[in-house]
């Protein structure tokens, strides 16, 4: 499914949207790593409203494998979601 990666220690994304209440699905892979506590990381959704913390991917479903998170009711009063 997934044959590509981003890569790098920091991301962050501004995605515009209508302001509103959200679920946010967040899809992953591990194509790289085959060993699990290899890449570990979090995530902060809408300036902390939001964060799922030490995700491991290859922990979770293995290597190759896509992995969907979901956070839901998130609220955007900005007209941006803001996803680090």
């Amino acid at each position: 499914m997934f044959q590509t990666e981003r890569y790098g220690s920091r991301f962050s994304d501004s995605i515009p949207v209508e302001s509103g209440t959200y679920a946010v699905k967040l899809h992953f892979a591990e194509i790289y790593f085959t060993s699990p506590g290899s890449r570990v990381f979090n995530i902060n959704v809408e300036n902390g409203r939001a964060k799922l913390d030490r995700i491991d991917i290859v922990s979770e479903v293995g290597a190759d494998c896509a992995l969907v998170k979901t956070i839901n009711n998130i609220v955007v009063k900005d007209g941006t979601l803001d996803i680090d």
